[in-house]
């Protein structure tokens, strides 16, 4: 743990002066949007403090009113929005009282803001310098020369490389860790008192992910800088954050210290948040997951909120929790609760309250501790059922991939000449057998997706060849291509945007029975209601439209369209990147079911490898256009060769805070090299931390042990 670190963790421990006012109090908070549907309460009655250099997570899963309550609080909600009650009192000052001229003051200058999309943010037709000279200078005071020299000392505070000449450049010419810098070094600018940070992390590599944190962390201590960190991923609060509140349909539902609501959650949804996270080296032939969706808060139920999904209303009985809602009342030193598991009504004794039955700690918690503390080799996960058969020898691959290269051109000049090539590809091999899985992992720009399409063929390739059960389809024509995309089909990452969004769902899962003249009308619509049904969705949703549904229930769907044909085999290009934790692993256990029940062969591409260990047999470690480590599951998590891989494994959060804090974590610099130009030798030796000379030349891709191959000098 770096010195920095460890005194960000000391300030984060040391406990708030009881009679020091808050930096920022929010009391019964109403944001509430007027549409036509009705009044919709996205923030109904919510309370918050943050103090001095404290860091408050609030999370929950989309839907739950989070980024509406940090919209609110610098008032910039737009119409239907409006807030209809409640109070922002942020360093004495009354934000809701304040005239628009007044608020502009305050936004910026004591109040930033950190948004999701860093790309989306900036400007694309301003260069990063324009951008943060603008941001300097928009209070006056300062000159343009003294705003860019303020500009280059920001991007280095940052970690940008070479600030001077990246101040130069254009947002589309950084990468998105990068750009996230770039907006942090924004928030930074006028040296604010908090920072509301609305989901940094979500889009950007583990190995991104961990140096943002970082930079996070280590700015606050230096800064003594207050933030609210809005996420809904429970890893990254678990290693930020000091406290932590949980958000629900419009309500904070429960609210502790970091250590104590990891440790001994009480609300059956933070429980279950907790629950739902895939956990390295905790191999699960069905990950839990919470039952429902967020109601639509247009037409929220009666009572809690989450008793139409709590399990644990049921196994205790309690009527109450569908009638009367709950309120946010402690139930510890520093604990607040909304849940009538812990609090009396008149219909009511509360079965959980302290006095009549002691918290135990969540048994994740521990387990996560145990696998953390012990050595790699005392680490026993469990294999899949199907992994032996998969991997016997004499059975031949589905799918064969031999030396597949794709390099873009890039043109320029008057006559659009070829001037350089993006090397995205590069001699990449592998092979996948029938009903097998293979995780191909690696950063944003390392060449996956173009792996995978280039498969497909949606992408021609530049070199090599790919054979399905034995024939090279880089040979077939047109009408043999055709007939192949029955056998092989794709998920994407964006559901949204893959389905036709003026087609209702049913057509849109139909539509490949129709291009191939599949079965008659009716057939096709039996189909798709099975499809529909398998998938977790009901019949009738074959009428609505794709913007009808939440991210999850679009992924069902681009999985029920995938299926439509009975392929053999399905390219998962990120499938759950994008989607909240529970959603997330209700998503993988039905691509195991799926699996299981079909046979069916998956290609699965991702970042997190958290998530791959989740669902694959074999996992592929792709950096910059080049496999460096392929090997069993088993293999690559309990010993990790290649340096990227154990740099990949290192940055991922556990759920943990204790755990967390303790861990020597590979933080690697800066981001992935241009494909345009790699570096010669092993592509990885200018981040590595145990690069040497003779990784300027390019290592062989070996067998170390059964099954275990790695590029690396190291191991040489």
């Amino acid at each position: 743990m770096t010195e920095a670190r460890q005194m960000a963790w000391d300030i984060s421990n040391t406990a708030k002066e009881e009679d020091s006012p808050p930096l920022l109090k929010i009391e019964n908070l109403k944001t509430y949007f007027f549409a036509e549907e009705g009044v919709i309460k996205a923030v109904d009655g919510v309370d918050l403090t943050i103090h001095s250099g404290e860091v408050l997570g609030l999370v929950g899963e989309s839907g739950c009113g989070k980024s509406v309550t940090s919209l609110s609080i610098l008032r910039l909600v737009d119409s239907p929005g409006q807030i209809v009650e409640g109070s922002i009192e942020f360093d004495g000052i009354s934000l809701l009282d304040l005239s628009e001229a007044e608020m502009v003051k305050i936004r910026g200058n004591r109040i930033s803001m950190i948004f999701q999309q860093p790309q989306a943010s900036l400007d694309p037709i301003y260069k990063i310098g324009d951008q943060l000279v603008e941001a300097l200078r928009v209070s006056g005071g300062i000159s343009k020369a003294e705003a860019g020299r303020r500009a280059v000392r920001l991007l280095e505070m940052v970690g940008i490389p070479d600030p001077e000449r990246r101040i130069s450049s254009y947002p589309h010419e950084m990468s998105g860790g990068m750009a996230q810098r770039v907006m942090i070094a924004m928030a930074l600018a006028r040296g604010p008192d908090l920072i509301i940070a609305d989901e940094p992390t979500t889009a950007l590599d583990v190995t991104i992910q961990a140096q943002i944190l970082d930079l996070l962390r280590n700015l606050r201590a230096e800064m003594d800088t207050a933030i609210l960190l809005v996420t809904h991923d429970l890893g990254v609060v678990a290693e930020t954050a000091e406290r932590v509140a949980v958000m629900y349909a419009g309500h904070i539902v429960e609210e502790a210290d970091v250590a104590t609501l990891f440790a001994q959650p009480r609300h059956p949804y933070t429980q279950g948040l907790i629950r739902s996270i895939p956990v390295l080296g905790q191999v699960k032939s069905e990950l839990d997951v919470i039952p429902g969706a967020v109601p639509n808060p247009v037409n929220l139920p009666p009572g809690c909120k989450f008793a139409p999904r709590c399990q644990s209303r049921v196994d205790y009985g309690l009527t109450v929790c569908t009638e009367i809602m709950p309120e946010l009342r402690p139930v510890g030193d520093g604990l607040t609760v909304r849940c009538w598991l812990y609090h009396d009504s008149e219909q009511h004794e509360a079965p959980l309250a302290e006095s009549r039955a002691p918290i135990e700690p969540l048994a994740r918690g521990s387990a996560v501790a145990q696998i953390e503390a012990a050595p790699q080799e005392w680490i026993e996960l469990r294999p899949r059922e199907s992994m032996e058969a998969a991997m016997v020898d004499e059975e031949p691959a589905l799918l064969r991939v031999e030396g597949l290269t794709k390099h873009f051109p890039v043109r320029g000049g008057l006559l659009r000449r070829v001037q350089a090539f993006v090397q995205a590809v590069d001699d990449v091999s592998f092979e996948i057998k029938a009903g097998e899985t293979l995780g191909l992992v690696g950063e944003s720009g390392c060449g996956k997706t173009t792996v995978g399409r280039t498969i497909l063929r949606l992408i021609e390739p530049t070199a090599g060849a790919v054979y399905f059960e034995g024939k090279n389809i880089f040979e077939f024509d047109q009408q043999q291509l055709k007939r192949l995309r029955r056998h092989m089909q794709i998920i994407f990452q964006d559901p949204y945007s893959s389905l036709n969004s003026r087609m209702p769902v049913g057509e849109n899962i139909a539509e490949g029975l129709l291009i191939h003249g599949m079965r008659n009308a009716k057939e096709r619509e039996q189909i798709v209601v099975d499809l529909l049904r398998r998938v977790g969705l009901e019949a009738h949703h074959a009428r609505r439209f794709p913007h009808e549904f939440s991210g999850g229930q679009r992924q069902r769907i681009g999985i029920a369209r995938a299926l439509a044909l009975r392929p053999k085999f399905i390219l998962c290009d990120e499938p759950v990147s994008a989607l909240d934790v529970s959603i997330q692993s209700h998503v993988l256990n039905l691509l195991n079911e799926l699996q299981e029940e079909f046979n069916l062969t998956y290609l699965f591409i991702a970042h997190d490898l958290s998530v791959v260990e989740h669902i694959s047999d074999r996992v592929a470690v792709m950096y910059l256009g080049k496999i460096v480590e392929l090997a069993s599951r088993d293999q690559l998590y309990a010993n990790p060769l290649h340096p990227y891989t154990q740099a990949l494994l290192s940055a991922i959060p556990l759920p943990d805070p204790a755990v967390q804090r303790q861990r020597q974590r590979i933080i690697l610099e800066g981001g992935v090299p241009s494909p345009l130009n790699p570096p010669a030798g092993c592509r990885f030796h200018t981040r590595c931390p145990y690069a040497f000379d003779k990784c300027t030349t390019q290592p062989p891709f070996n067998e170390y042990e059964p099954g275990h191959w790695a590029a690396c000098w190291l191991l040489e």
